[in-house]
């Protein structure tokens, strides 16, 4: 099994929030915080 890093993480959560709009959903279930992913966006 392959090891998903917290940037490809961070991109998949970005893609689906075009969709689905809950970032907190979307970061709980990846298992990655709110505030990484914003800071990976601001990047």
């Amino acid at each position: 099994m392959e090891v998903v890093t917290a940037h490809k993480k961070f991109a998949i959560i970005q893609e689906m929030a075009e969709c689905y709009g809950s970032i907190q959903l979307l970061c709980e279930i990846a298992g990655v915080s709110r505030s990484g992913y914003y800071k990976w966006v601001k990047r």
